[in-house]
């Protein structure tokens, strides 16, 4: 495995461990009426989706 797949690793690994926690508090606080606090971790959870989706469809050159 080359530095590049292991960097790619690392960073996915790191976005997924970030996912799972905003999706954690997302799904913690769905009974609230606060709804900006919902539409904050829905609009992290998103931006986060995003950038992982940007890692991995991104070619190695």
């Amino acid at each position: 495995m080359n530095s590049y797949t292991e960097a790619k690793e690392r960073i996915c690994r790191s976005l997924l461990s970030r996912i799972k926690f905003v999706d954690d508090k997302l799904s913690d606080n769905l009974d609230t009426d606060d709804v900006e606090l919902l539409r904050e971790y829905y609009l992290r959870q998103t931006y986060l989706l995003r950038r992982l989706e940007l890692v991995l469809t991104t070619q190695n050159y």
